[in-house]
């Protein structure tokens, strides 16, 4: 692992659209391009408070903090509740792998099922140690409650299985969902049909309605009653991330200085990234001329399957769903995801908004 020095400051040229596409972590990136209008100082003693810098990957050679971002990148980003429950194990309910091309002006959202079944190489104290074969999100929880070791594990069980390794990582707590979306005044989200949740209201309709943040959330985490199960929720969470930016756009929570740091505040304790030493700064930089109207958003090649009575999602070996995640992870390595997509439309998900 990277020093952690501290990187140089720069001003923002023109300002990016993004980040990384997290509830609050996506916002304090974006907020920064408004350096150049004097509030420099005001925005990044804020940011400092807000974002806690972990050594979230596994230890690898990470590059020089003082050299330029280069692409490709793939980052590894996890939606995740920060505390610990009674068995003192964190949880993580959302997992995307985020690859940006070697320009640095195009961004693909590949969602990972939190119920992928897949060999996990730490299994946590109760197996010893030993490796296991279990549902991803196993990889998170089995090696808690630190939040270094669950996003260690987690990276080291992607990479075996896909042969990806990652750049940077963040975490996003749940609770810094639900600021964000009350501090907006509630986000609107499209449904593609009548949706039944286990929460909230239990019952929201088909069709674009605006929410508040806790039926937002109950609408985001739900899985059990879409056709498709963990999919639909996959679906709901890419939707998501592009409404919630649109909406901070919207309500000027990218331009106006204050509404900047009152955001920045309400999410300070939410967020732990690992950008392998560098910069945050340098990161908004490097990756301003992405545009959000080309960002895709993938479904892994796999199929639900209930084994001893718990449901998982596999990719059967040989299978179709083998072939076509083996050349997806591959594409993603070589940073062609550009000509996988257009060879395997039916893997992009759709934004209901845009329908």
């Amino acid at each position: 692992m990277g020093t952690r020095e501290a990187g140089r400051r720069h001003a923002v040229p023109r300002p990016p659209w993004w980040a990384f596409p997290l509830t609050g972590f996506g916002a304090l990136l974006t907020v920064l391009s408004i350096a150049t209008l004097g509030y420099s100082a005001v925005l990044l003693h804020s940011v400092d408070a807000a974002l806690e810098d972990k050594p979230l990957l596994p230890d690898q050679e990470a590059p020089d903090p003082g050299d330029e971002i280069t692409g490709p990148l793939n980052i590894l980003l996890v939606g995740a509740d920060l505390r610990v429950d009674r068995h003192n194990r964190a949880l993580a309910d959302t997992i995307i792998v985020l690859h940006i091309d070697r320009d640095l002006d195009t961004a693909t959202l590949v969602s990972i099922p939190r119920d992928l079944r897949v060999d996990i190489p730490d299994c946590g104290p109760d197996a010893g140690g030993a490796g296991c074969l279990d549902k991803i999100n196993a990889s998170y929880s089995l090696v808690g409650p630190k939040v270094e070791d669950s996003m260690a594990n987690l990276a080291t069980t992607l990479t075996d299985l896909t042969g990806v390794t990652f750049d940077g990582a963040a975490v996003v707590n749940f609770e810094g969902f639900l600021s964000t979306v009350e501090m907006f005044g509630g986000i609107e989200l499209c449904l593609s049909q009548d949706l039944y949740t286990e929460h909230g209201d239990g019952f929201y309709p088909a069709g674009c309605n605006e929410y508040d943040p806790s039926d937002a959330l109950s609408i985001v985490r739900e899985r059990k009653n879409w056709p498709d199960g963990d999919y639909g929720r996959q679906r709901m969470q890419q939707h998501f991330l592009r409404q919630l930016l649109k909406r901070a756009e919207q309500e000027g929570y990218l331009s106006d200085p204050t509404k900047v740091v009152a955001l920045i505040d309400a999410m300070a304790g939410q967020i732990v990234y690992d950008l392998q030493g560098r910069d945050v700064v340098d990161f908004a930089v490097a990756l301003r001329h992405i545009d959000p109207d080309t960002m895709q958003t993938l479904k892994l090649p796999s199929t639900t399957q209930n084994i001893d009575g718990v449901s998982y999602v596999v990719i059967q070996p040989g299978s179709t769903d083998d072939v076509l995640s083996q050349s997806l992870f591959a594409a993603i390595r070589d940073d062609t995801l550009a000509a996988w997509v257009a060879a395997n439309p039916g893997y992009v998900n759709a934004d209901p908004a845009r329908r």
